[in-house]
């Protein structure tokens, strides 16, 4: 039985630029709902502080790894979009927790997806959507 060897990219794990590593974990946790999988402190750093974690929720992961702010200039454009089963419900999910600012509820989009998004606290935009 011969094994299939052509290319396939399994999933992405986005590796977030974080400032303030605490405060940034704990959004995630506290808005998001993910759940901290390991953190990794560096002894290089002051206190040591948080230099990698890694935070999951249901099938997903996002890796974030400490930045010093002059080396994390504002308006670095980072984007992730989580595809997800029954958008609506995690959009209640999201809503109640407090993540969700005003005005971004799901909509129907021309290109096939419901979907909604918006922006954590280190200016990283977050889109969760599914396929209609």
């Amino acid at each position: 039985m011969a094994t299939d060897t052509k290319p396939f990219i399994e999933h992405v794990a986005p590796l977030l630029p974080v400032v303030d590593m605490a405060s940034t974990i704990a959004w995630y946790r506290e808005k998001l709902g993910f759940k901290v999988h390991s953190i990794d402190r560096d002894e290089n750093l002051p206190e040591p502080a948080i230099g990698y974690a890694v935070l999951v929720r249901d099938g997903a992961a996002v890796h974030m790894q400490m930045q010093f702010a002059k080396d994390c200039p504002p308006g670095r454009q980072i984007q992730l979009r989580f595809q997800v089963r029954n958008v609506d419900a995690v959009y209640a999910d999201l809503d109640a927790r407090g993540a969700v600012p005003a005005g971004k509820a799901p909509r129907d989009t021309d290109w096939g997806t419901r979907e909604f998004g918006f922006f954590d606290p280190d200016g990283v935009g977050l889109h969760f959507y599914e396929d209609r």
